[in-house]
């Protein structure tokens, strides 16, 4: 049940996620010398290397432009701008093209990036007029020919071309030296750190925006959940019932890596989540005389959902998808089972755990799905959504099979 759920929602993220979807923000193109502002959609980055979509206001119609009909575009509040560039050839170019090219750092030096039709990555810098030239890695394959164990063993092996590169770029400069340059990762800080470096110390920087690697957001949670335990004892269904709504309480952190997309994202969040059950056991008609039973089991648990976010990007309410697996701790539990019983005339009533502590389950996973919409409110979002999530109950026996299945809705703010 579990695994049908989790494959269900996972295919309909996925579907999400590659349904295209238009997202104009304000924003400008450059062409023929002149800025236009107005509204350009904000799409991957391996789409917008080809084409950008253009329009001078909602009311507008669309435009289409490639990179030999306009010199550039950029996004106002965003701060991403982008050229129009000739791109030399590479694996999966096999001629040089005119393609946009995002401008990372802008100065005597200026530092480039794109991404492949294979979702590489890839990085280009240029020193004044000159053309583009790729900053990159080979990666090859050498047969050991040393004496040992390892004799004519294939190795792999990689040579980082972009560190000579680097050093050549970088020679009218003496505070940028030879171990400096080694140090640096071919990536986006990495290497627009070690430029911005270059371009302020010959005195000559225009642009040089550090992008961020991770951001990193948080906020409180709270709302209510409504939970049923399904509870089977040797195939034998016994029915709990929530007998109220409960309060839920908590902590979001969200990771997002703008640099690769700012539409997917991961919510890791901790929440505390009371739960009550109770039911009621008739008799047995094959044991001598009557017996009734009560049972409830009161339950606290420590959740802890690691989820996959994707919010559509378009609009100001915009809606968004979860979907992702479920810590379960107990905080806290008690359990009983009191049984009143008549035989020839006497009553007996007895009380007990339900659930000895040994045998309480206080680890257990699950999977959760939801659906929401976030509303800016003093510049943050206001999100609400309604979630499902069902995980793997409360006892530990292998004749018990147990399953706890909750119904949210949740409030939370981005602070």
């Amino acid at each position: 049940m579990m695994k049908q759920l989790y494959i269900t929602f996972l295919f309909a993220l996925i579907s999400s996620v590659a349904f295209a979807q238009q997202d104009f923000r304000q924003g400008y193109i450059i062409q023929h010398g002149d800025t236009t502002s107005g509204l350009v959609d904000y799409r991957g980055a391996q789409r917008n290397t080809h084409q950008i979509s253009f329009k001078s206001n909602n009311a507008a119609d669309l435009q289409n432009f490639t990179p030999t009909q306009v010199q550039g575009y950029g996004f106002q509040k965003e701060q991403k701008f982008y050229e129009s560039k000739l791109v030399p050839a590479f694996d999966t170019l096999s001629v040089e093209q005119t393609l946009f090219a995002q401008l990372l750092v802008k100065g005597r030096a200026n530092l480039y990036f794109l991404r492949d039709p294979m979702q590489k990555d890839r990085f280009y810098i240029s020193k004044d007029t000159e053309l583009l030239q790729e900053l990159r890695v080979e990666d090859f394959k050498q047969k050991n020919m040393q004496e040992g164990r390892k004799l004519g063993h294939t190795n792999l092996m990689r040579r980082e071309l972009y560190k000579p590169l680097l050093m050549q770029t970088f020679l009218d400069c003496n505070s940028i030296t030879e171990a400096d340059v080694n140090k640096v990762i071919l990536g986006f800080n990495s290497l627009s750190a070690i430029v911005k470096k270059y371009n302020e110390c010959v005195g000559q920087e225009e642009y040089g925006k550090v992008p961020k690697k991770i951001r990193v957001a948080l906020g409180p949670v709270a709302g209510m959940s409504s939970s049923t335990l399904a509870y089977s004892i040797e195939d034998r269904d016994q029915n709990f019932n929530n007998t109220s709504v409960k309060p839920v309480v908590g902590a979001f952190f969200n990771f997002s890596v703008p640099t690769i997309s700012e539409k997917l994202s991961l919510q890791a969040e901790l929440l505390y989540a009371p739960n009550y059950f109770e039911a009621s056991l008739g008799d047995d008609p094959s044991v001598p005389g009557t017996a009734t039973s009560e049972i409830f089991i009161e339950v606290t648990h420590v959740k802890i959902p690691v989820l996959a976010r994707y919010t559509y990007p378009k609009g100001i309410i915009r809606p968004y998808i979860n979907i992702g697996p479920v810590i379960n701790l107990v905080a806290s539990q008690e359990n009983e089972i009191t049984t009143t019983s008549t035989f020839g005339g006497s009553m007996r009533t007895t009380t007990n755990a339900f659930l000895g502590d040994n045998d309480f389950l206080t680890f257990s996973g699950g999977v959760a799905a939801g659906l929401g919409i976030s509303y800016p409110v003093f510049n943050k979002p206001l999100s609400l959504e309604a979630r499902y999530e069902i995980n793997d109950g409360v006892s530990r026996f292998t004749g018990h099979s147990t399953s706890i299945k909750s119904m949210y809705l949740l409030l939370s703010y981005r602070l």
